[in-house]
């Protein structure tokens, strides 16, 4: 099947285009795929916040078809099978879908794969091919739209296949919340992004963008209560397993701040609810705080949502954070990124105004911290567990570690850089030799802060 046959079938699912010439076919599929669901921010503001040389990533989805030496063993499988390979284990997810399944066995699977691998070859209107345009840490969330714009016709149509993982995750944290509720703030903070490590088999089963190390997961549905307090109170008060603490700095800066405004930017599901635990008691010693939360705009992977976070706020172990709510102390942003992690080019004029009005950014993710690198603003990062080869790279600690992180970094600053350097640069740790980037956060941690890190 040619491109031809792809161009005909997208003519089916959008009329309008039909009298069209082909190129402008291309470029209106693109624009259909990559846009928003909210306004997005000028690149001049963008380019404020982020600054001009700003990327949101570590390297672009094109490098994979050039095969650098940074990519060490993943670049050893073709590059057509491995676009083929990510399509298909997509497709597969949707196809968990009773409505999407029907969709892909009238068109044909091999046939949607065929559309979506052509589609990665159109051009936009500026005569830039499509693959070329993609940032290696958002191609899950654009294979993804892809084929549901080839399915439905809409690329935004939302498939929640985290839905059960997150339910769970509902029942699951007021009673560890319960359990814990005589906690310092320092033990509320290091549990949230221990947070990261329950149920991270389940997580990754369904969507992962870099390879992963599940030596340190945390069952979620085959231990009990008592049994998973009991591993996140080793897990946060062994000191092996804190990598990189900067609480103290936050302690200071934040929690005994005056009139210090807070932008937080979520990430799973799981740890958003610690989270949330975590911004209530600090709202509640400190009644000069305020906070607001930036969710995700609508479920990508096992995200936290805006619809989740307002659904969390219903819970009882959340009551007086929902009282914050009402009075207006903590706001919740409608308009967060519309894709499972951050990028600077996709943020709504409403993210981008919480963001330039905040006096401290806290960041959660490991995605998002490799996306967000230089903002005009004391930035926190969070919700970091080392458990995949590229934190491991830009961190400088093992990816079977299972280390959790809390760094503190400076304004326009780096707290990594050159992630290329990782072909030939190696690191020690208790692990073995591991490949790092130019500069690594274990780096930068030690010489800001003048503090040793765990290795």
């Amino acid at each position: 099947m040619d491109i031809h046959h792809t161009i005909n079938y997208l003519q089916t699912l959008f009329p309008d285009i039909r009298q069209l010439p082909e190129k402008e076919i291309q470029a209106f599929i693109i624009q259909e795929i990559l846009k928003s669901p909210y306004p997005r921010v000028d690149h001049q503001k963008v380019h404020q916040l982020m600054g001009k040389d700003y990327v949101p990533g570590l390297f672009w989805l094109r490098d994979r078809k050039e095969k650098p030496a940074y990519l060490s063993e993943e670049s050893k499988i073709p590059f057509h099978l491995w676009l083929y390979q990510k399509f298909e284990a997509e497709a597969d997810q949707l196809a968990k879908n009773p409505l999407l399944a029907l969709a892909i066995a009238q068109t044909g699977k091999e046939t949607i794969l065929t559309h979506a691998l052509h589609i990665l070859g159109f051009y936009d209107s500026d005569h830039i091919m499509f693959l070329d345009k993609i940032i290696n840490q958002e191609f899950s969330d654009i294979f993804r739209r892809i084929l549901m714009l080839i399915l439905t016709g809409d690329s935004l149509f939302i498939f929640h296949n985290h839905r059960e993982f997150n339910e769970l995750g509902r029942q699951t944290v007021p009673l560890i919340l319960e359990c814990t509720k005589q906690y310092s703030f320092r033990d509320r903070l290091f549990q949230s992004v221990a947070g990261g490590i329950i149920g991270l088999n389940i997580k990754e089963e369904k969507i992962s963008t870099a390879p992963i190390s599940l030596k340190n997961n945390f069952s979620l549905n085959q231990t009990t209560i008592p049994e998973l307090c009991d591993k996140i109170e080793v897990c946060i008060h062994d000191p092996r397993k804190i990598a990189i603490d900067c609480y103290n700095e936050y302690y200071n800066e934040v929690i005994n701040g005056k009139n210090v405004t807070v932008a937080w930017m979520t990430d799973d599901y799981i740890q958003t609810i610690f989270e949330l635990k975590f911004i209530e008691e600090q709202m509640t010693y400190n009644l000069s705080l305020t906070f607001t939360l930036i969710p995700r705009y609508d479920s990508y992977s096992n995200d936290a949502s805006y619809a989740d976070v307002m659904d969390m706020l219903r819970l009882p172990v959340l009551e007086r954070l929902h009282q914050y709510y009402r009075s207006g102390r903590f706001y919740v942003c409608r308009n967060g990124m519309d894709i499972s992690t951050f990028d600077g080019y996709r943020m709504s004029e409403e993210v981008y105004r919480l963001l330039n009005h905040a006096d401290i950014v806290v960041i959660s993710g490991a995605r998002a911290y490799e996306m967000s690198q230089g903002m005009d603003k004391i930035v926190y990062y969070t919700g970091i567990v080392v458990c995949k080869s590229y934190t491991e790279s830009i961190t400088g600690f093992s990816k079977d570690s299972g280390q959790l992180i809390f760094l503190r970094q400076g304004k326009k600053e780096h707290s990594f850089e050159n992630f290329a350097k990782r072909a030939e640069r190696k690191m020690h740790t208790d692990d073995g030799l591991i490949p790092v980037a130019g500069k690594t956060a274990r780096e930068y941690y030690e010489e800001k802060y003048k503090r040793q890190s765990t290795l």
